[in-house]
C-alpha cells in the first residue's frame, strides 16, 4: 500500500498503471508462469522506486532593507521569519539593475534618486525554493553639511526701503563674441533684456547697456552658455507660467527666435551650471519645493538627455548659483548663500555631484549673485553681486583658489 498523495503527480501516474497491470497478472495467477508473475512484481517495484516525494512548503518571511538609504551609507537585509535551516542568496537592485549579491550593500552616488530593493531567495532540501522581494526605498543623495571656515568678502549692512529696478540678472560667458563675459539684466519697468559688456578688466559699465531683447516682464533670465551646440552663447528664460524658453545667440550680442524647451518650472529654482558631467554638453541644476537638488543633463542640441537625477537634498532656504570653475581643476562648481548669510563653494566632481563645501564669505544675506563667467580675461571665474537692500552692484574677481578678492563697486540703482 502506497499513499500516493505524498508524491508528485508525474510519478504517481506510471505507478498506478504498473499497479493495475500487476494486479491483473496476479489475479490470473493460475494461468501464468512463475516467470510472468516475477516480471509483474518487478515492474511494480520499479514503478514504486520511481516515485518522487512532493517537496514541502517553506514558511517565508518578508524581507526588508535595514539602515539609512542614502549615498555613502551601507544597508543590510533583514530576511524576516523563515523555516529553520533555510539557506539564503541575495540580489540588491537599483531600479531593474542588479548592483550587489551580498547581505549588505554600500550605496553609490549613481544610485541617488532611484529605487532600491533586495531580492531574497530561500532554499532547503525537501522544500520548494521561495523568492521574496522587499518594498522599494528611494536612495537619498549624500548629505551636504557645511563646516565653518575662515570668512571672505563682507557685504554691506542692510538699510530699509529700497526696491530693486532690475528684475532678474545673470552672467553670460560671452554673448557678443568679444572674449569676455557680460552681465544680462531684465529691467523691471520695461521688460527689456539689457546687455552690459566688460571692459576687459572686469569693470562692467552698468550705466551703459545694449538692448538684447524685450517683452520679458516677470521672467527669470539665465546665461547657460552654448545650449544648442552651435558654438555660440545662448539665453534661457522662464516665464510666469513656468515655461522655459531658449533664445539662440547670434554671436554678436543679439538673439534669434525663441523656442520652448520645457514647462512646469514655476516651483523650481534653476541654476544653469555648465558642463557638470564632462560629456561636452552644458547642464542645469534645479531645487524643488522640498529642497531636493536635481541634475538635468543637457543633450548639447538644445534639449535634455535622459531623466533628471537627484544629486542633493536639504537645500531649503539656500540660494544656489552657478560658479564656473572656481578652483581651476577643470570641473564646474557652484556657490550657495546659506540662511545665516555665509557664502559657500561646492567643488564639482565632474559627475554631477559635489564635494564637501567650504566657506568663502559671510554677510551675504542681502545679496543676489550672478556667477560662472570670466569678466576680466584671466581665465578664472568671477562673480557679480547686487545688494538687494541698496541696489549697489559689485565685482568680485576670482583668485583661482575657489574664493574671491575684495569687492569693487561697479554701479548702483539696480
Amino acid at each position: 500500500a502506497v499513499n500516493t498523495a505524498l508524491y508528485t503527480d508525474a510519478t504517481v501516474g506510471p505507478f498506478q498503471t504498473a499497479l493495475t497491470n500487476a494486479q491483473a497478472v496476479l489475479a490470473a495467477a493460475a494461468d501464468k508462469t512463475q516467470a510472468q508473475l516475477d516480471a509483474a512484481r518487478n515492474t511494480l517495484q520499479v514503478a514504486k522506486n520511481a516515485l518522487v516525494v512532493k517537496p514541502l512548503t517553506l514558511t517565508a518571511g518578508t524581507p526588508s532593507i535595514s539602515g539609512t538609504v542614502q549615498v555613502g551609507k551601507t544597508v543590510t537585509v533583514a530576511t524576516g521569519g523563515w523555516t529553520s535551516g533555510v539557506s539564503f542568496t541575495y540580489q540588491w537592485k537599483v531600479g531593474s539593475t542588479v548592483v550587489g549579491t551580498g547581505a549588505s550593500y554600500t550605496l553609490k552616488a549613481s544610485d541617488a534618486g532611484k529605487t532600491l530593493t533586495v531580492v531574497v531567495t530561500g532554499s532547503k532540501t525537501g522544500y520548494t525554493t521561495v523568492v521574496k522581494t522587499s518594498a522599494g526605498k528611494t536612495v537619498a543623495a549624500a548629505a551636504s553639511t557645511p563646516t565653518p571656515t575662515p570668512a571672505g568678502p563682507t557685504a554691506t549692512v542692510k538699510p530699509q526701503g529700497y526696491t530693486p529696478t532690475v528684475e532678474s540678472f545673470t552672467l553670460s560667458p560671452d554673448l557678443n563674441g568679444d572674449g569676455f563675459g557680460e552681465v544680462l539684466a531684465i529691467k523691471a519697468s520695461t521688460g527689456q533684456l539689457l546687455g552690459y559688456s566688460s571692459n576687459g578688466q572686469g569693470m562692467i559699465p552698468v550705466s551703459g547697456s545694449v538692448l538684447v531683447s524685450s517683452g520679458l516682464q516677470g521672467q527669470r533670465v539665465f546665461g547657460p552658455g552654448d545650449w544648442d551646440g552651435d558654438g555660440l552663447a545662448d539665453v534661457v528664460t522662464v516665464d510666469k507660467s513656468g515655461y522655459m524658453w531658449l533664445y539662440a545667440g547670434n554671436g554678436r550680442g543679439g538673439l534669434a527666435g525663441k523656442r520652448e524647451i520645457g514647462h512646469g518650472w514655476s516651483p523650481f529654482r534653476i541654476i544653469p551650471a555648465g558642463d557638470l558631467t564632462q560629456d561636452g554638453a552644458n547642464d542645469m541644476l534645479a531645487i524643488d519645493a522640498q529642497g531636493r537638488l536635481w541634475l538635468y543633463a543637457g543633450n548639447g542640441r538644445g534639449g535634455w538627455k535622459g531623466q533628471p537625477r537627484q544629486v542633493g537634498q536639504g537645500w531649503v532656504g539656500l540660494e544656489l548659483y552657478a560658479a564656473g570653475d572656481l578652483n581651476n581643476d577643470g570641473k564646474n562648481d557652484i556657490l550657495a548663500i546659506l540662511p545665516d548669510s555665509t557664502l559657500w563653494a561646492y567643488s564639482g566632481r565632474g559627475n554631477g555631484t559635489f564635494s564637501v563645501p567650504r566657506q568663502v564669505g559671510r554677510g551675504w544675506g542681502t545679496f543676489e549673485l550672478a556667477a560662472g563667467a570670466d569678466l576680466n580675461g584671466d581665465g578664472r571665474a568671477d562673480i557679480v553681486g547686487r545688494n538687494n537692500a541698496t541696489g549697489e552692484v559689485f565685482f568680485y574677481q576670482g583668485n583661482g583658489g575657489g574664493s574671491f578678492r575684495a569687492a569693487i563697486k561697479i554701479g548702483s540703482g539696480w
